[in-house]
């Protein structure tokens, strides 16, 4: 039993538009039950079971990554004709990645064509970031309009807009019975798309054969058929949008301390956490910090202040559906320290040491007068005083006075 790519699968039978479908199907169907982003999803990679089956596998996990809900994954490389326009762009990928990568998988597949190859990769580039597609008039002369509907609704810029993969498998396209599109399509429209393929790959030849091992799981599927059997799986799609398991609550903090928020959320696929404030959303910050363990989230306010009071909003978002909670915060100003009563100290009253001048005895001098006599009028009769101050050393004796009387007064 040889394992084949699905080109060379449509090479090798007789090949209808319905047995796109199929192949279409399986894959979306395969990226449901995968939590991983792959990425990488081209026809080189995806191989038929036998060359005569529908049964698809898909390898090459090289470029998938595990989506972390807290960080963003961002991818600068891949396959040109298969790369979306956020890959180009460098810009956060997602699972919305790998349904444009259906997408193009989809119109190769029913027109043997691609639909933004150029000349070079970077021409193929520039068509993937303008989005500059259409379809072939002739290509897709037979393929019905459910099928070119699902194509125009993978092949979107805008990453919100695309069908997601539980989206896909409800899509009219692969739904509906489309057994009677009979007409064949032409394989010599897939003869250029292989060999450009094989030109990638020196030893193409010597590595198809062993991957129908791989296909069958090996000795694995032989052992334990029940445990590796295959099963479609339908999912309800409001059981795989994120479910508050146990929800935030509100609660109370004084100003300068710190408030934390704790809940558990469940869902199918990695979903996306984040806070918003007032409708802005709250970065990861000093201020603001964000913690995850699992299912649990926790998020912890530092140093709350009066203005972060009010309601928080945690949302939780996947591609099957949004689910927010409320919580609301209450800050208290911080109570004023009344600092103790501490009386005033009495004031201690020092008795400060007597001062003494030292003695020094006067020298000896000469009267001198200080104050001088003054002439005075008196009238006659009355008594008359005058004053006189004088100096000297030994103290001086003073005379009786002499008085002159002017007779013209």
């Amino acid at each position: 039993m040889q394992t084949c790519t699905i080109i060379d699968r449509l090479l090798l039978k007789y090949y209808v538009c319905n047995d796109a479908k199929k192949m279409i199907m399986l894959v979306v169907c395969l990226l449901t039950n995968c939590s991983l982003n792959q990425s990488d999803i081209k026809p080189e990679n995806v191989m038929c079971q036998t060359s005569k089956s529908t049964n698809i596998k898909i390898i090459d996990f090289g470029l998938a990554t595990k989506l972390d809900p807290n960080e963003l994954v961002k991818i600068s490389t891949g396959t040109a004709e298969f790369a979306a326009p956020e890959i180009v762009e460098r810009e956060p990928v997602g699972f919305y990645t790998d349904m444009w990568s259906i997408g193009v998988l989809a119109y190769v597949l029913l027109s043997g064509l691609s639909p933004f190859a150029g000349a070079t990769d970077i021409d193929t580039l520039k068509n993937v970031k303008a989005c500059n597609w259409q379809f072939d008039e002739e290509a897709f002369i037979n393929v019905s309009e459910e099928g070119k509907d699902f194509i125009r609704k993978l092949l979107i810029k805008l990453k919100e807009k695309r069908m997601t993969a539980h989206e896909c498998l409800q899509h009219a396209w692969l739904t509906g019975d489309h057994s009677h599109k009979t007409l064949e399509i032409a394989r010599n429209r897939f003869f250029a798309i292989r060999e450009k393929i094989r030109q990638k790959y020196a030893n193409w030849n010597e590595f198809v054969l062993p991957l129908g091992r791989l296909s069958e799981f090996s000795s694995l599927r032989k052992l334990q058929m029940e445990k590796y059997r295959m099963q479609e799986v339908l999912i309800d799609r409001k059981c795989a949008a994120p479910r508050f398991v146990i929800k935030p609550q509100s609660t109370f903090a004084l100003e300068g301390h710190s408030a934390r928020f704790t809940c558990r959320i469940i869902s199918l696929t990695a979903c996306t956490v984040s806070w918003y404030h007032n409708n802005v959303e709250l970065k990861q910050s000093v201020k603001f910090m964000k913690k995850y363990i699992g299912d649990d989230y926790t998020f912890v306010i530092n140093r709350v202040k009066l203005p972060d009071r009010g309601e928080f909003i945690i949302r939780a978002e996947n591609h099957y559906g949004v689910s927010e909670e409320p919580v609301f915060l209450n800050v208290q100003a911080a109570p004023q320290e009344i600092k103790p009563y501490t009386p005033d100290p009495l004031p201690v009253r020092k008795r400060e040491p007597k001062q003494f001048k030292n003695y020094q005895e006067e020298r000896d001098s000469a009267p001198n007068f200080t104050f001088h006599l003054r002439p005075r009028i008196i009238q006659e009769g009355q008594t008359c005083k005058l004053l006189a101050c004088l100096t000297g050393q030994p103290h001086p004796t003073v005379l009786p006075l002499e008085f002159h009387f002017d007779e013209h007064y």
